[in-house]
């Protein structure tokens, strides 16, 4: 309905929209758990937060937060994110994020995520 929000039942917040893959492989990806990790510029989500998945529209919930560098996150989670190599995530990061491009110390965070049902 117009003007309702859906919400996190855990903590009455309005439900956070996160943006994903233009691709439909990194989706169903996404779908089949292979992908548990994302990085993201500004910190939008809090331990145990439920997100939705857009265009999925699945839900997660946040099992893990960091503040780390692009470089660290990268080096660290890249398969979690569902990469094979490290190379490969650089690449999807700077074709995102032109702005911010090879400055691999730029503050940003990463979240752990598992799928739950809505």
């Amino acid at each position: 309905m117009k003007g309702q929000f859906r919400h996190n039942a855990a903590t009455l917040r309005p439900l956070q929209l996160l943006y994903f893959f233009p691709d439909d492989e990194r989706n169903r990806a996404l779908l089949e758990g292979k992908i548990t990790g994302t990085i993201r510029t500004k910190p939008v989500l809090d331990l145990g937060d439920v997100f939705l998945a857009e265009p999925l529209g699945c839900c997660f919930q946040i099992r893990e937060r960091s503040r780390e560098s692009v470089k660290e996150i990268v080096d660290r989670h890249y398969k979690d994110m569902g990469y094979e190599t490290r190379e490969e995530a650089l690449a999807d990061w700077r074709r995102f994020h032109p702005y911010i491009g090879d400055r691999l110390n730029y503050p940003a965070w990463y979240y752990k995520f598992q799928g739950v049902r809505p």
